[in-house]
């Protein structure tokens, strides 16, 4: 191409070409796999040019936790994602947004449900009673569970799969570790970005079910078969209530929200000058469930600023979450799928049903399932979190940063079960569950304070990179609930507008009882290669919980091996085949604090 026009040419089998230009003019040569290059045309008739091999890929850096490296230099199992991929997917979950994306990286949705988190597994089980989730890491900062980050935050995602590579997070690492950088502001004029989608969910598939006149076939074949009875004498719902078989009931098609919206919207400016960058980003991500009573929606803001001068390296981050979501009756839809096509329709916004049967356990089960469809579940979470992180530089080769951060997580849920009553053939009231309202409060909070010294030196064709890291956490949680029940009216659903039985109280199970655990980390890492070729990586991480009673410290080291075949001479003529190979290998010991 002639540089600023439109003016080019392709070359031939042969690589020969023919461009008109002016004299003055500057060539630019380009080809996939090759790095671009520019020549003055200065007057010549003949330019020939030889493009050299675009690396790239291999001088990536990722990040390996704790510190970055090139691809080329790794020895443990380290994969990355990009922005750009994960902006293909539209959903509301990082893991769900990561399926298809890595290999050896397991994801399977937990539910339908919307703003459900998907299920993922990278080493495997780690452990038979407690948790297998993978640890998030986003920005330095350790989470607990999924940081619940709209997709338009990410700028990478850097999986470690192997134990060696996981074990520089000691008593978390053992489900593996997701490393998530956010996107940060670059120097010059401000830059608005726009995202935005809105999508419908059809429902492609269904169980077939059977009809009014194929269920009593079936009914009456099985009674046949097995018992030896007829019509007459089976006793069924149809025999005693002859008008059922007027109904042809289907819930499933009242359960079921075909169609369901969807939708994304994201904003974000970046820019900056004289060494302060910064980056906000606000995303508003909705989803209605393809099962009615369930949803969710979530607002999201990030705001990342880093400051440079002279030997300071200053950033910070605030991240601010407000999410609703709506919990559907569990099992709805197996429910409607197992109701039966003679039976009563059931109106979801209706209290009362008229003419549910005959008999006790019919109308019982018609008055349970109309209480469900009126059940509210609902539950609200406001999230904040801050860090700062401060980066000095004592030489080109030596630097030590300290990082803070603290989170706040409150979350609310309200249930309300109003009362719904079904009435027998005979005008007789069946109640099969006391209508009850019930509300819950959580809150979360964690602190972070993490140290790191880098050394990083080359001398001639040796190059080593130590790491030393110490950290420390502390984490509470409190949740509280109160319930009443006997609700004087359908109307007033808080909880003085509930009659009786009064009770309130503290979380009573492992994972929601009050609680507070610390965690206390060292790690020591030293990296090591010659000329790119023969790599080697050892560590030791010695961690603290108060998780563990008995015996809350334990050491975690890890080793790993590389070499880059394809840098030796001997691999010159087999480039054009195969231009990198690299040989590895690794061991590694990690914990698993939720075990």
């Amino acid at each position: 191409m002639v540089k600023g026009t439109n003016i080019g040419a392709v070359t031939d089998f042969d690589g020969l070409y023919t461009i008109n230009a002016e004299s003055n003019a500057v060539l630019v040569f380009t080809y996939i796999g090759f790095k671009s290059k520019e020549v003055a045309v200065g007057g010549k008739q003949t330019i020939d040019v030889t493009l050299q091999e675009d690396v790239s890929a291999l001088e990536e850096v990722v990040v390996i936790g704790y510190g970055a490296q090139k691809k080329k230099e790794l020895t443990g199992a380290v994969a990355q994602v990009k922005s750009e991929e994960l902006l293909k997917t539209s959903t509301s979950d990082i893991g769900a947004a990561l399926q298809g994306q890595i290999a050896g990286v397991n994801v399977t949705a937990s539910s339908g449900a919307p703003g459900s988190e998907a299920n993922v597994m990278i080493r495997g089980l780690t452990s038979i009673n407690g948790a297998n989730r993978p640890l998030y890491v986003v920005d330095g900062i350790p989470f607990d569970g999924d940081p619940k980050l709209s997709i338009n935050e990410i700028e990478t995602i850097d999986v470690l799969k192997d134990g060696a590579s996981a074990a520089i997070y000691g008593t978390r690492g053992a489900a593996g570790v997701i490393l998530i950088t956010t996107k940060k502001g670059k120097e010059g004029q401000m830059k608005i970005a726009v995202d935005s989608y809105y999508g419908l969910q059809t429902i492609t598939s269904a169980t077939p079910l059977l009809n009014v006149e194929d269920k009593l076939y079936v009914q009456f074949l099985q009674g046949s078969a097995l018992n030896n009875s007829s019509y007459g004498n089976t006793w069924t719902t149809i025999e005693r209530s002859p008008h059922f078989l007027t109904n042809n009931t289907d819930l499933v098609q009242l359960v079921q929200n075909d169609m369901a919206p969807i939708q994304n919207h994201s904003l974000s400016l970046s820019g900056g000058k004289d060494g302060l960058t910064y980056n906000v980003t606000g995303n508003y991500f909705d989803q209605e469930g393809v099962i009615i009573k369930s949803g969710y929606d979530r607002f999201n803001v990030r705001a990342n600023t880093q400051f440079v001068k002279g030997k300071w390296n200053i950033t910070t981050g605030l991240s601010f979450r407000v999410e609703n979501r709506e919990h559907a009756p569990w099992g709805l839809l197996g429910d409607a799928i197992k109701y039966t096509a003679y039976s009563p329709n059931i109106d979801p916004g209706s209290s009362v049903l008229d003419n549910a049967g005959p008999d006790g356990n019919g109308a019982t089960n018609l008055s349970y399932l109309g209480y469900r469809f009126l059940q509210e579940d609902n539950q609200e979470n406001n999230y904040f979190d801050g860090n700062l992180s401060l980066t000095y530089s004592f030489t080109d080769n030596l630097k030590f940063t300290s990082r803070i951060a603290t989170s706040y997580d409150n979350g609310t849920r309200i249930t309300i079960n109003p009362k719904f009553t079904a009435y027998r053939d005979d005008g007789t009231e069946v109640t099969s569950q006391r209508s009850k309202v019930r509300n819950m409060s959580s809150l979360a909070k964690k602190f972070t304070w993490e140290n790191i010294l880098n050394y990083q030196k080359s001398f001639g064709d040796h190059n080593i990179n130590f790491t030393g890291v110490y950290s420390s956490e502390k984490y509470n949680y409190s949740e509280f609930f109160a319930e009443k029940s006997d609700l004087a009216s359908n109307d007033v659903v808080v909880l003085n507008g509930a009659t009786s039985d009064p009770n309130v109280g503290s979380g009573n199970n492992q994972w929601t009882q009050d609680r507070e655990s610390t965690l206390i980390g060292m790690l020591a890492r030293l990296q090591y290669n010659y000329k790119g070729k023969y790599l080697l990586s050892a560590a030791v991480r010695r961690d603290g919980s108060s998780r563990f009673k008995e015996e809350p410290w334990g050491v975690f080291p890890s080793v790993s091996a590389g070499w880059n075949v394809s840098d030796e001479k001997f691999w010159n003529p087999l480039k054009n085949t195969v231009s990198s190979l690299k040989l590895r290998g690794s061991r590694g010991t990690t914990g698993n604090k939720y075990c």
